[in-house]
């Protein structure tokens, strides 16, 4: 599947298109197309034009090159404009045009939800919205085989076009956009999978953010994502949810996620463990671990095995049943939580060591040891000690890393940095401090790209995020240590021998400088590649306040 407005791709699996037991007619007289186009309300569907930078998180002082697009949306009742996320991400300058008037007009994004590909944008000028309809929703979701038609600008003309086809698949995923931006669906970055509509009509780029129309007119979805090498495949997003993150903007000015499970779990089709669990002919997953900052935390443990949840049957594949156009269809775990309301209880059933027990919790967003969106909740920051690099260990950061190693970025190993990103988050500081690479100079020599990996102390204090860092390098300028000393990946927390075998003496830091080497280096590196100071903007307070009389302080 494609983000329909970026040349990123993500690979997909081979969708199932067996052919439907339901004959389909698609032929109509001209008589008709006349009439079903007169109903279509293509007066609420409007062009976005957007032009932007991206960030860079590899080199986090810097940007990307400029890059302009177009998308699609449509009108809300109380003056709003919906569109997907993607059409708007990183826009310095967005405008939109309504489809009988070229006058562009200047707009602002109000809120983005990235895990569900959905955004909302404002426009002040009056006259933008004099005698413009909006919208209305579909009261639920549509049937399967039902007719849908996409309406939108995709590239290739500049007049709206609507593209006519069916409703072909009730899904649960985690949508295209979020996966562009580096989120995989197995790790516990992940925010879920989320309810999808696969349909047959045609979307295209610049298709993004517009509506597709059941028969009376209502919106069904909101394009989102097609298939490459894939004709008449297209995903949109459901009205319903839609309607959730509308419903939390309107509640609280802004969107704080999609609930979550917060738990691991594995398949349970082996009978040996079935066994060893006492579950009987129950079905359902085991519970192989459990947020610490999560709704079920201190209510479900590792071992658990979860048999239904809402009083609805788990299978051993950890997928629950709804109906569909009268039919039973299998959804992933996830996206029955995905799709409630905040506030909305969810009760499970569950076999702990044999005994039936039922667990109830409201669940609800989960905050992630690694950050997913930029500018949402991560920024590119960074700390520079002696030309060492350090920055937040972000999804960002390792999406741009694995773009970036196709033209020739430095290998890092999972070992190093990757595998560290699939746990929980322990509490609110808990933040991963990557040293991401080095800027050469004589007070660094002998240090290279084998020492990229996760700082866990400095000068034998723990460093739980990067903010820590900067304060801690700030207070050892104004120190008395001869040494900076920094310890990767088993460094202990709080005492760098903590955990050594007796007897083996003082742990070597993975890397030492010398401290009055150091504040005239930095200086001098920033100077050369053009680095406005020694930390990120967001990060300069915090080492000011610790290091009042630094000359390294910055800007340049």
């Amino acid at each position: 599947m494609k983000r329909l407005d970026s040349s990123n791709r993500v690979e997909a699996e081979e969708l199932d298109r067996s052919e439907s037991p339901f004959p389909l007619e698609r032929t109509i007289s001209l008589k008709e197309a006349k009439g079903e186009t007169s109903s279509l309300p293509t007066d609420v569907v409007v062009k976005f034009y957007g032009t932007g930078v991206r960030p860079s998180y590899l080199l986090p002082w810097q940007v990307g090159s400029q890059t302009s697009w177009t998308g699609t949306g449509f009108v809300l009742p109380g003056q709003r404009l919906m569109t997907n996320v993607h059409v708007v991400q990183d826009s310095t300058v967005l405008q939109v045009t309504k489809q009988d008037d070229s006058k562009k007009y200047a707009a602002q994004v109000a809120c983005v939800a990235h895990d569900l590909d959905l955004a909302l944008v404002v426009v002040d000028d009056s006259s933008f919205w004099e005698n413009l309809p909006h919208a209305i929703f579909a009261p639920d979701l549509p049937d399967l085989y039902s007719q849908v038609k996409a309406v939108g600008f995709p590239t290739g003309g500049t007049t709206v076009c609507v593209t006519k086809g069916i409703v072909s698949r009730v899904d649960s995923q985690v949508y295209v956009h979020p996966r562009c931006l580096g989120i995989n669906s197995t790790s516990k970055s992940s925010h879920g999978g989320v309810l999808n509509l696969q349909i047959d009509a045609a979307i295209n780029p610049g298709n993004s953010g517009g509506p597709a129309f059941d028969w009376r007119g209502h919106v069904v979805g909101i394009a989102s994502s097609g298939m490459p090498n894939q004709q008449n495949v297209g995903y949109v997003i459901p009205a319903c949810i839609a309607q959730m993150f509308l419903a939390e903007f309107e509640s609280s000015s802004q969107w704080s996620g999609i609930s979550q499970l917060g738990f691991s779990c594995r398949q349970l089709e082996s009978e040996a463990m079935r066994k060893f669990l006492k579950v009987g002919d129950e079905k359902g997953v085991l519970v192989t671990s459990v947020a610490p900052m999560g709704a079920l935390h201190q209510k479900m443990k590792e071992g658990d095995v979860i048999t239904h949840v809402d009083g609805l049957d788990v299978t051993n594949e950890g997928e629950y049943p709804i109906i569909a156009a009268g039919q039973k269809i299998f959804l992933n775990l996830d996206s029955r939580i995905s799709q409630k309301l905040k506030g909305e209880s969810t009760t499970f059933t569950v076999l702990c060591e044999g005994e039936k027990l039922e667990v109830t919790a409201v669940l609800a967003p989960i905050p992630p040891l690694t950050p997913r969106f930029h500018a949402y909740d991560s920024m590119p920051d960074f700390v520079l000690i002696g030309g060492i690099v350090f920055t937040r260990g972000t999804v960002p950061l390792q999406n741009q890393y694995l773009q970036s190693r196709k033209t020739g970025y430095p290998f890092i190993s999972d070992k190093q940095v990757w595998d560290e990103y699939d746990k929980w988050k322990e509490d609110p500081e808990h933040e991963l401090v990557v040293l991401l690479t080095i800027l050469k100079h004589e007070v660094n020599l002998g240090y290279g790209h084998t020492n990229v990996g996760v700082l866990t102390s400095f000068n034998e204090r723990p460093v739980r995020s990067l903010a820590d860092l900067a304060r801690f390098y700030g207070e050892a300028l104004q120190g008395t240590d001869d040494f900076l000393r920094f310890y990767l990946s088993e460094g202990d927390a709080e005492d760098a021998q903590k955990g050594r075998d007796p007897g083996s003496g003082p742990r070597i830091p993975d890397i030492v400088l010398e401290r009055k080497k150091v504040e005239a280096a930095d200086r001098r590196i920033c100077a050369t590649n053009n680095i406005p100071a020694v930390t990120s903007m967001g990060l300069l307070p915090t080492f000011q306040q610790a290091c009042e009389n630094c000359s390294a302080v910055g800007p340049l």
